[in-house]
């Protein structure tokens, strides 16, 4: 049997890049919370008191977290706090041997595209992985219009594209990780949409895909 390549799109944020738990350890860093881990899903700390290691009571504000988001994605923070979901670097490179294309879009705010570049090849993701960055200026919807495969951690970002002939992947945070008690399946998930948690899940996910086209 002849499998045909298959082109990926990717998502940066929640997907490849470890954003959630990089935002938690900076939130808590500004505001002094003790946040568990599993309970944080970025927005949702809002408005919600936490204990403080010294045995105190704080609450996490907007400003916090706005502190938090422009630490990470619009100063030099980011180049000691990024990191690869587990697994997502060693898959990329095992899915481009296989003869696939990676094709990584984002709409990601602020972050400097070298920065980006240097920490993409520091943890030796695919050279030749195509890069765009939207800026949230357009949609992501054209740059996944030749996608074969499509993994966004964000529904809004799917759903556009379930008329399309492109296979759908939902990434959801594994179990034990950052956001993992909070952020779940969508109820209403159309059936056509595949849920994920880990780079794992995401690989057999791609097989199943290759083998059922070529069936």
């Amino acid at each position: 049997m002849t499998f045909r390549p298959l082109t990926v799109g990717v998502d940066l944020n929640k997907v490849i890049l470890d954003t959630l738990g990089a935002l938690h350890r900076l939130v808590c860093e500004v505001s002094g919370a003790d946040i568990p881990p599993e309970q944080f899903s970025g927005k949702n700390c809002i408005g919600q008191s936490f204990s403080t290691k010294p045995g105190g009571r704080v609450e996490a504000t907007a400003e916090h977290y706005k502190q938090a988001k422009y630490l990470f994605f619009e100063t030099r923070r980011f180049c000691g706090e990024a990191q690869e979901l587990p697994g997502a670097a060693k898959t990329c490179q095992r899915l481009v041997a296989e003869g696939h294309t990676i094709k990584l879009v984002t709409d990601v705010r602020g972050l400097p595209e070298s920065w980006l570049r240097t920490w993409w090849h520091e943890l030796k993701f695919p050279k030749n992985c195509e890069m765009h960055l939207t800026r949230g200026c357009s949609s992501k919807r054209k740059f996944y219009a030749d996608c074969d495969v499509v993994i966004d951690n964000s529904i809004e970002h799917l759903l556009p594209l379930l008329k399309t002939e492109a296979r759908l992947l939902l990434m959801l945070p594994a179990p034990g990780a950052v956001g993992s008690a909070v952020v779940t399946r969508p109820r209403d998930l159309d059936g056509s949409i595949i849920t994920v948690r880990g780079w794992d899940q995401i690989y057999e996910s791609i097989c199943k895909i290759q083998e059922s086209a070529a069936a």
